[in-house]
């Protein structure tokens, strides 16, 4: 999941800001929705468990006693997983016309990082959440998104489980049929599985 990070404002929790350099987010950053500073900063640590990998790039050795060190993981992910623990939503509000104002793939990504840190409520949330948004746009998710959830995620992953069962029961045939080549081989074989299961094709 690499990609490029802003910036933020010097603070407690760490985050990549590149390969070799480390910016801070500060406790105000994030506030609880009746405005009162997050109390939850110190406690996170016990929460999240980092990936065993070793950043590249180490922050200051002052700041080693209240980091929580998240060197793969991306901000807007962070961002959405802090509003999941307050609101338990993993955004603040709706767009106009009731939208849902995440992507399929910034879905997927908070499931990934529910799933990595080991938070079932949070990659659950998540499943509903890219129901409710796939069913809300009436889409089938892109390429990239398939391609994402098959590199990010492994075999039998309730994420995997659910693109299958969706594309298996509820998609028109000949989306699959025409645009079969368009999709990841494990995603179409998972698809396969699901429609010989319940001995029916897709749609």
């Amino acid at each position: 999941m690499s990609k490029s990070y802003r910036p933020s404002c010097t603070g407690r929790i760490w985050l990549p800001h590149d390969r070799c350099c480390w910016h801070q987010i500060r406790a105000t950053d994030f506030l609880h929705p009746l405005g009162i500073t997050d109390p939850l900063l110190f406690l996170l640590r016990a929460l999240i468990n980092p990936p065993s990998q070793e950043p590249e790039a180490s922050p200051p050795s002052s700041s080693t006693a209240t980091a929580i060190y998240l060197p793969s993981d991306d901000p807007e992910v962070f961002r959405d997983f802090h509003h999941w623990l307050y609101l338990h939503e993993l955004y603040p509000s709706l767009e106009p016309c009731n939208a849902i104002p995440l992507t399929s793939e910034d879905i997927m990504r908070d499931f990934v990082f529910g799933e990595v840190h080991g938070i079932p409520d949070l990659y659950n949330a998540a499943i509903n959440l890219l129901f409710q948004k796939l069913t809300q746009t009436r889409a089938v998710p892109l390429r990239k998104e398939l391609e994402f959830a098959c590199n990010y995620t492994k075999q039998g992953s309730p994420l995997r489980r659910f693109l299958a069962d969706d594309a298996g029961s509820a998609w028109p045939w000949e989306i699959i049929a025409s645009d079969g080549k368009e999709y990841p081989e494990q995603f179409l074989r998972d698809v396969l599985a699901v429609a010989y299961k319940c001995t029916i094709s897709p749609g």
